[in-house]
Protein backbone atom coordinates (compact mmCIF):
# COMPACT_ATOMS: atom_id res chain seq x y z
CA UNK A 1 0.00 0.00 0.00
CA UNK A 2 1.94 3.02 -0.91
CA UNK A 3 0.11 5.56 0.78
CA UNK A 4 1.34 4.10 3.99
CA UNK A 5 4.21 2.26 2.86
CA UNK A 6 2.95 -1.28 4.07
CA UNK A 7 3.84 -4.90 3.15
CA UNK A 8 0.71 -6.78 3.54
CA UNK A 9 0.71 -11.00 3.57
CA UNK A 10 -2.27 -12.46 3.27
CA UNK A 11 -2.99 -15.95 4.66
CA UNK A 12 -6.11 -18.70 4.49
CA UNK A 13 -9.41 -16.77 4.85
CA UNK A 14 -12.10 -16.30 8.09
CA UNK A 15 -12.10 -19.36 9.91
CA UNK A 16 -8.35 -20.74 8.17
CA UNK A 17 -6.11 -21.12 11.43
CA UNK A 18 -3.23 -20.69 9.26
CA UNK A 19 -2.43 -16.54 8.70
CA UNK A 20 0.35 -15.56 6.18
CA UNK A 21 4.11 -16.26 6.32
CA UNK A 22 7.33 -14.23 5.89
CA UNK A 23 10.02 -16.76 5.22
CA UNK A 24 14.04 -15.68 4.86
CA UNK A 25 15.64 -18.47 2.89
CA UNK A 26 19.18 -19.19 3.78
CA UNK A 27 21.27 -19.79 1.29
CA UNK A 28 24.65 -20.97 3.41
CA UNK A 29 23.03 -22.68 6.60
CA UNK A 30 26.17 -23.69 8.13
CA UNK A 31 25.22 -26.93 9.54
CA UNK A 32 22.34 -27.80 7.39
CA UNK A 33 19.95 -27.95 10.06
CA UNK A 34 17.45 -25.37 8.88
CA UNK A 35 16.68 -24.02 5.67
CA UNK A 36 14.66 -20.65 7.07
CA UNK A 37 13.28 -18.62 9.20
CA UNK A 38 9.41 -17.60 9.34
CA UNK A 39 7.18 -15.10 11.11
CA UNK A 40 3.62 -15.99 10.92
CA UNK A 41 0.39 -16.19 12.66
CA UNK A 42 -1.29 -19.56 13.36
CA UNK A 43 -4.54 -19.48 15.37
CA UNK A 44 -4.38 -16.21 16.65
CA UNK A 45 -1.28 -16.58 18.11
CA UNK A 46 2.33 -14.53 16.36
CA UNK A 47 5.01 -17.24 15.62
CA UNK A 48 8.64 -16.95 15.26
CA UNK A 49 11.09 -19.50 14.57
CA UNK A 50 13.01 -21.56 12.14
CA UNK A 51 11.84 -24.40 9.41
CA UNK A 52 9.57 -26.78 11.35
CA UNK A 53 10.03 -25.46 15.13
CA UNK A 54 8.76 -22.08 17.43
CA UNK A 55 11.04 -20.25 18.74
CA UNK A 56 9.13 -17.71 20.27
CA UNK A 57 5.41 -17.14 20.61
CA UNK A 58 2.92 -14.69 21.57
CA UNK A 59 -0.56 -16.01 21.96
CA UNK A 60 -3.83 -14.34 21.46
CA UNK A 61 -3.95 -13.26 25.55
CA UNK A 62 -0.61 -11.34 25.04
CA UNK A 63 1.42 -14.36 27.05
CA UNK A 64 5.11 -14.45 25.66
CA UNK A 65 7.24 -17.67 25.17
CA UNK A 66 10.34 -18.41 24.56
CA UNK A 67 10.95 -21.90 23.60
CA UNK A 68 7.42 -23.27 24.54
CA UNK A 69 4.03 -22.31 24.63
CA UNK A 70 3.22 -19.84 27.19
CA UNK A 71 1.28 -20.48 30.06
CA UNK A 72 1.89 -16.86 31.95
CA UNK A 73 2.97 -13.71 31.01
CA UNK A 74 6.70 -14.37 30.57
CA UNK A 75 7.12 -18.02 29.93
CA UNK A 76 10.74 -18.81 29.22
CA UNK A 77 12.29 -22.52 29.02
CA UNK A 78 15.88 -23.60 28.66
CA UNK A 79 17.49 -27.12 27.10
CA UNK A 80 16.57 -29.91 29.04
CA UNK A 81 13.37 -28.92 30.14
CA UNK A 82 15.12 -26.24 32.44
CA UNK A 83 13.92 -22.61 32.98
CA UNK A 84 16.51 -19.89 31.91
CA UNK A 85 17.59 -17.70 34.78
CA UNK A 86 17.17 -14.01 34.34
CA UNK A 87 18.62 -11.15 36.67
CA UNK A 88 17.57 -7.49 36.68
CA UNK A 89 19.70 -4.67 37.29
CA UNK A 90 19.86 -1.06 37.18
CA UNK A 91 22.27 1.46 36.35
CA UNK A 92 23.53 4.47 37.98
Amino acid sequence: EAANRTITIAGGATGNSEGGEIRLEMAADHDGTYGFWRIDVNQDDFRIGREGTTDVLIDSSGNFGIGTTPTELLHVKGTNGSIAKCSLQTRV
